[in-house]
């Protein structure tokens, strides 16, 4: 539990820090851009303005829109077309580009039928400008430059970000562990009366039930109303000895310096004896069990916690399954490193939100279910499902209801 809150501590920062990271990111970039986009159509516009097209002349003419930036001469293509689309002039000023070449940019430039774009197999960024009589006016410029600003930036970019998450993610990671002390204080103090608490319940109550059943059985008691209440206290007593067994569990469980016994235990045969243990209970209750287990199903885990473990999930499904309905039992080889435990019974319908808290401590379903065990069962199971590296999980469909468990098998 207080490694869950860590970790959902560091996710929230780490979303966090990332989302501004890369909106930082997106808002440099798109600035950049832009700004080398109006670099480049300040060049086009210079390289337009500063020749007159109007007397289909190539000859210098006015100024250029920006005389603060006049002074920069950037390399550049400027065509002359007329009305039926033939080039009457062309000078070109970029060295690298040949004029048979500059002929055939100048065509796919004017194909595109846009007034302005790229055309990118030659890094070039044109404009285009239509006078009324029906010529075009076309400069070309260099845009090489500005992709490889770009592409820079985005090296740049990745590189701070990556770092900067990396430092961030190691700040959350002491931050978590700070934040949630106090959290796990409360939890161990909770943890650890709720085992003392349970070691010391244990000796009264088995006292009790020691002796309510000597009582109960001497022959002398007549009284049909002191026999009763003998029987509710013995009755009771049971319950209570359940609840507090599955209290030590789920301490026992929480202990996280506690170290699990590890063996090579053999699934299939431990389900095997819950199964013959649970089939003469269901048939005494109008119910039948079915089930297909594959044989030496091998699990690395405590052969007593998993025969808990099924034994939980097959009285589960005993207690909520619907009279005369069966409960099947599957175990199966999913891949080759994980096997899967099934345990189906119809019942009633159950909602996604009930469904994903069936798991919880002290949770039941409704109130017409409140009187059947204390919810600690299937938290139980969870606990030693957890512990094994596996994964439980619940399903409702048409009225059945599967719980399943995959486990990391061992040859």
């Amino acid at each position: 539990m207080i490694k869950k809150l860590r970790r959902k501590f560091i996710i929230v920062i780490m979303s966090v820090v990332t989302s501004i990271v890369v909106a930082a990111f997106i808002g440099v970039l798109i600035s950049t851009v832009g700004s080398l986009q109006r670099d480049s159509r300040f060049s086009l516009e210079e390289a337009l303005s500063s020749y007159d097209f109007d007397n289909n002349t190539l000859s210098p003419g006015t100024q250029p829109p920006n005389p603060d930036r006049s002074n920069r001469h950037i390399p550049s293509i400027k065509v002359l077309i007329d009305e039926n689309g033939n080039i009457i002039f062309m000078i070109n000023q970029i060295f690298n580009i040949e004029d048979s070449e500059a002929q055939a940019i100048t065509k796919l430039a004017v194909d595109t039928g846009k007034e302005t774009g790229v055309i990118k197999e030659y890094n070039l960024r044109f404009l285009i400008k239509k006078s009324p009589n029906g010529s075009i006016r076309l400069a070309l410029v260099d845009n090489s430059m500005e992709k490889t600003v770009i592409e820079n930036l985005l090296l740049n970019s990745a590189l701070i970000g990556v770092s900067t998450l990396l430092i961030f993610f190691a700040f959350s990671i002491f931050l978590a562990r700070w934040v949630v002390k106090p959290v796990e204080d409360a939890w161990n103090k909770q943890r650890q009366f709720v085992a003392d608490a349970s070691h010391e319940l244990k000796t009264p109550l088995t006292v009790i039930l020691s002796n309510v059943s000597m009582v109960s059985g001497e022959k002398n008691i007549t009284d049909k109303k002191t026999q009763t209440r003998l029987e509710n206290i013995l009755a009771e007593a049971k319950r209570m000895k359940v609840l507090v067994d599955d209290l030590l569990s789920l301490a026992r469980s929480d202990d996280v310096k506690s170290k699990a016994i590890s063996e090579r235990s053999n699934f299939s045969s431990i389900l095997n004896h819950s199964v013959l243990i649970f089939e003469p209970i269901l048939f005494d209750i109008g119910k039948r069990l079915e089930y297909d287990i594959k044989d030496d199903l091998y699990v690395n885990a405590d052969s007593t916690k998993l025969r808990q473990l099924t034994d939980i999930i097959l009285d589960n499904a005993c207690k909520y399954s619907l009279p005369g309905t069966p409960v099947t039992v599957r175990l199966k080889s999913v891949n080759k490193n994980d096997i899967c435990l099934e345990v189906d019974n119809e019942s009633d319908t159950i909602s996604k939100d009930e469904l994903s808290r069936i798991f919880e401590r002290f949770y039941r379903l409704d109130k017409s279910r409140s009187s059947i065990g204390y919810g600690l069962g299937l938290s139980i199971a969870k606990s030693i499902v957890s512990e094994l590296g596996g994964k439980i999980w619940a399903n409702n469909e048409a009225q059945h209801t599967t719980i399943s468990v995959q486990l990391p098998t061992t040859r």
